[in-house]
């Protein structure tokens, strides 16, 4: 007797049995790839997090120094004008 062109030598326990462990392997298989590509994600977005705060302080520093430099740049004008200290007295 055959039953969809499965010889008699397997019975259709045997068919289930080996359709029932392929469908486990493939969970298996498939829940771990999902796992290595969450843990993997997961550690892009912290590298990324990090950038983005290394991004930040460096455009502070650059703003401190730009202000640092401007009040350096004015106390210096403001000083060293002569004309500026006979027109205030």
């Amino acid at each position: 007797m055959t039953i969809l062109f499965i010889n008699d030598s397997y019975s259709i326990l045997t068919v289930i049995g080996v359709a029932i462990v392929s469908f486990g392997i493939g969970l298996v298989s498939k829940t771990a790839i999902i796992r290595k590509q969450r843990k993997r994600i997961l550690q892009l977005e912290d590298e990324m997090l990090a950038n983005h705060a290394r991004i930040l302080n460096l455009e502070k520093k650059i703003t401190d120094n730009r202000k640092d430099k401007n009040a350096v740049q004015n106390d210096f004008d403001i000083n060293s004008r002569p004309d500026r200290e006979a027109k205030v007295s």
